[in-house]
């Protein structure tokens, strides 16, 4: 489990390669680049990609779990997908009014609701 901390934070390792290499690199071949990157440097790597800017890769579905049941003293929403769909989206909100909004989104996602879905998908395929 994560600790807050006053220390810097460090990074995990990634290539050095310059970031328009990397971005590249991961458009052409994303499949390939993210099996050599994650045997390479591990679980947790970090890149640099055009656009995005500084980016850790998670590839362990533990790690995955951790950072999204982290509290939001520990982990900063990210900025870029709020700079895309607008200050009012819940990828921009921090703190109590994430929280607010994701109590809003969740109870359509919950398992039980999801098998109500599967006809509805499948009709919308299938026409």
């Amino acid at each position: 489990m994560a600790q807050a901390t006053t220390e810097p934070v460090r990074l995990p390792p990634g290539p050095r390669t310059p970031r328009t290499v990397q971005g590249l690199r991961f458009l052409v071949s994303r499949r390939s680049s993210i099996g050599g990157l994650t045997r390479r440097y591990g679980p947790a790597v970090s890149l640099n990609l055009p656009i995005f800017g500084k980016t850790v890769l998670i590839s362990e579905p533990g790690l995955v779990k951790d950072l999204f049941t982290a509290g939001g003293d520990l982990v900063g929403r990210a900025t870029n997908l709020g700079e895309v769909l607008g200050p009012g989206s819940t990828f921009s909100l921090d703190g109590d009014e994430h929280r607010e909004r994701r109590k809003l989104l969740v109870p359509p996602f919950h398992g039980k609701r999801m098998h109500g879905y599967e006809s509805i998908v499948e009709e919308e395929v299938l026409r």
